[in-house]
């Protein structure tokens, strides 16, 4: 049997890869081919991004939220 796991496993840490591995692994282990489907979507993929952010504030003229944002991306 084919399974196929939806996820989104974009993440700073390795929690939600290590989820979606042993979730991947046990399905495996039960007999059944599984496929994982990563699904991105454009909150999700700027979640991290700190000078997206940082432009995002400037279009809102909150300068001092961009300000944030931006010295924040240095540490990144």
């Amino acid at each position: 049997m084919k399974t196929a796991l939806l996820t989104f496993h974009n993440a700073i840490n390795y929690g939600a890869a290590l989820q979606v591995f042993s979730a991947q692994k046990a399905i495996q282990d039960l007999g059944h081919t599984c496929d994982v489907i990563d699904y991105v979507n454009s909150h999700r993929k700027n979640s991290y991004n700190m000078f997206y952010h940082a432009k995002e504030e400037i279009k809102n003229k909150n300068l001092k939220k961009a300000m944030i944002y931006y010295i924040g991306s240095i540490f990144m």
